[in-house]
């Protein structure tokens, strides 16, 4: 069986879909237990464990100002309920869950690209 990666075809926030940068490079987490190490006196060492969120960072979505992007992604950020976010790669496979907008949207108009990072509970489709 061949393995296929590459960027993120698009993402669906809260119904909009959005096209991604073709050359970036977004990271999908998980989701889970984080462990962190401390180590003890009589140099044995314990386990710390903390949860962490699932979510998707750095998607470089394209915005259109004449449909109106801009406030759209902002009043899901200043938003206090959780969206529905749906992402695809470009294999075909699928995340989707219930995310918020975690980080600054900074608006490349450049790029006309917008850098969002959501975070919440995200799982694999099928």
């Amino acid at each position: 069986m061949s393995q296929s990666s590459g960027p993120l075809e698009s993402a669906t926030l809260s119904g909009r879909r959005f096209a991604i940068d073709a050359e970036a490079d977004a990271k999908i987490i998980i989701g889970g237990y984080k462990n962190d190490i401390k180590p003890n006196g009589d140099k044995s060492f314990r386990i710390l464990k903390s949860l962490e969120a699932s979510g998707v960072e750095s998607m470089p979505l394209q915005y259109d100002n004449d449909r109106g992007d801009r406030e759209f992604l902002q009043g899901l950020r200043d938003g206090l309920e959780p969206f529905d976010f749906s992402c695809t790669e470009v294999d075909g496979t699928i995340y989707s869950g219930s995310m918020q907008i975690t980080d600054d949207l900074k608006f490349s108009t450049k790029e006309g690209t917008v850098d969002v990072s959501v975070a919440g509970k995200i799982e694999k489709q099928g």
